[in-house]
């Protein structure tokens, strides 16, 4: 009775998630159509520039929809946020202690990138927010799709020859880099899916997809 039990709760999240291979839009809550959209669109955060920047942007666009309502920190997120302000402090000391110059759109990117994401932690454990698994695997399921879809086409059609990185949209519209990449200019602004000089297995070129780093993308 209770494997029976246990099967038809499973055919009717099924049912009421999805409408054949799609999911149902109207089935989802709030949080589950952020997180869905989110990384059903990661290709075009990595085109226009603003994968880094998605937490900060999700932040402003929860204190704009429905305010910040954050109760007494858990240890998880009091962790987390200790490490954030060792992290930015520690980088911010060893520029300063290598004489190194510090602009301030080094320094708004490096605590744009970690602090909204522990005020995200925050934020969720404080309004005891949920998104079923089932969801997050449809989303991730569609995002491992783009990608194939994406090295089939530059594999068998571009060959995935040399290429010079174009920057993305974000970085041509400030003009906070060079037209041409070179190490140190920020791997976000530059659109790198593959770096053809770097080999992985059957000497094929290293993939990164969508992500700054190809053991993102492993």
């Amino acid at each position: 009775m209770k494997q029976q039990y246990l099967s038809l709760s499973a055919s009717g999240i099924e049912q009421s998630l999805f409408k054949g291979i799609w999911i149902r839009w109207d089935a989802l809550t709030t949080a589950e159509r952020w997180v869905c959209a989110n990384i059903i669109l990661l290709p075009v955060w990595w085109v226009t520039g603003l994968a880094s920047y998605m937490p900060t942007l999700i932040l402003f666009g929860i204190a704009v929809y429905k305010g910040l309502r954050l109760k007494r920190p858990s240890f998880s997120v009091a962790a987390f946020l200790s490490f954030t302000t060792y992290h930015f402090v520690g980088s911010l000391l060893f520029k300063v202690l290598s004489s190194e110059d510090i602009s301030p759109t080094w320094l708004l990117r490096l605590g744009l990138f970690w602090f909204p994401i522990a005020l995200l932690l925050w934020y969720i454990q404080s309004n005891n927010i949920k998104v079923r698994p089932e969801v997050i695997a449809w989303a991730c399921s569609v995002s491992v799709l783009q990608m194939i879809g994406f090295w089939l086409v530059v594999h068998f059609i571009f060959k995935e020859r040399p290429y010079a990185y174009p920057r993305a949209l974000f970085s041509l519209l400030t003009g906070n880099a060079e037209d041409k990449y070179d190490d140190g200019n920020g791997l976000g602004n530059y659109l790198m899916p593959y770096d053809f000089d770097d080999k992985a297995l059957g000497g094929l070129a290293r993939w990164s997809f969508f992500f700054h780093f190809p053991k993102l993308a492993l």
